[in-house]
């Protein structure tokens, strides 16, 4: 073959391969859910842990301290989920579980944002952290499962983008409302008001 035959033979090759990995990607379920649901619940559940500052200095008026602890519930939650749910969980019935993942993060956020004190608010907290990584053990189980090895690598890049996406833009959204509009407790409510639905949404 001559340069220019295998330039052209190469070009081909590298758009069928491009093809096949849209085509992958579009026509899996699994990819296509589990994007969706970790976009949404970076973008509205994370700003939980983004406002236990706000709230234990300004709500429960307690030390730097007692907020270390808060904020270590939501690792004690992700440590027990990981546990629990590894044991648990059967290959061939992964989506079953996305629902009650989301929903239980979402109410977490809600109930946090009128918790009168901080036991609730440290029930909400462990509890958050074993809702997200709930959805994280199941979400990574299912896109090994549905996706082909070559495939893998590009599938996680786009997980990840969908995570710190949502998290960026929840953050910087949580920041404003608290900051200028309505306050942390009620940013918290609207923010897992709309997780629940959303979560319901996808799953009715």
């Amino acid at each position: 073959l001559s340069l220019r035959e295998k330039i052209r033979l190469f070009r081909s090759e590298l758009r069928t391969a491009h093809a096949e990995r849209e085509v992958a990607s579009r026509a899996d379920p699994g990819m296509t859910l589990s994007r969706r649901m970790i976009f949404f619940a970076s973008l509205l559940g994370f700003p939980l842990f983004t406002l236990i500052p706000v709230l234990t200095h300004n709500v429960y008026h307690l030390a730097a301290g007692a907020q270390a602890t808060l904020q270590g519930l939501f690792g004690a939650g992700a440590v027990a989920s990981g546990i629990v749910w590894t044991w648990i969980i059967k290959r061939e019935h992964r989506t079953r579980f996305f629902p009650g993942a989301l929903m239980t993060l979402s109410m977490a956020t809600v109930v946090l944002s009128f918790a009168p004190g901080l036991f609730l608010a440290a029930l909400c907290v462990f509890t958050a952290g074993f809702g997200f990584t709930w959805m994280s053990i199941v979400m990574y189980g299912l896109i090994q499962e549905s996706i082909k090895d070559v495939f893998i690598s590009r599938a996680f890049s786009l997980l990840f983008t969908s995570l710190y996406a949502g998290t960026t833009l929840g953050n910087l959204g949580a920041g404003f409302l608290a900051r200028y509009v309505i306050g942390a407790q009620p940013t918290l409510f609207v923010m897992g008001s709309l997780l629940f639905a959303i979560s319901m949404r996808f799953f009715k």
